[in-house]
């Protein structure tokens, strides 16, 4: 059985590397139990990233959870891409797979 987590420790960089163009990406920090999606955002106001002294700042990927939690300046600590998407298997998906299903 191979290790999972072997197979992915040498894909984690530092964040500062990280893309900051609202690319999501896996993200790491201590105490984390798993990784997080999340984006670097762009202020939308000048006068915001003066005072913040960044551009921009890091966000949680999911609306809701980003809604409820901050991602403190610091915090995070490494990042990795997403993986690809599994391959197609041929078979209905989302809404389509639902409705085959309600057809019947």
């Amino acid at each position: 059985m191979t290790d999972l987590s072997s197979l992915i420790a040498d894909e984690w960089q530092p964040i500062e590397t990280a893309p900051k163009d609202s690319t999501n990406i896996l993200v790491w920090a201590d105490g984390y139990e798993w990784p997080e999606v999340a984006r670097y955002e762009l202020y939308n106001n000048h006068d915001i990233e003066e005072e913040a002294g960044e551009p921009g700042f890091w966000r949680y990927s999911d609306d809701l959870f980003a809604d409820v939690c901050e991602i403190e300046e610091g915090e995070l600590s490494h990042w990795m891409p997403l993986p690809a998407a599994p391959e197609a298997t041929g078979a209905p998906a989302g809404r389509a797979a639902l409705e085959e299903r309600d057809d019947g």
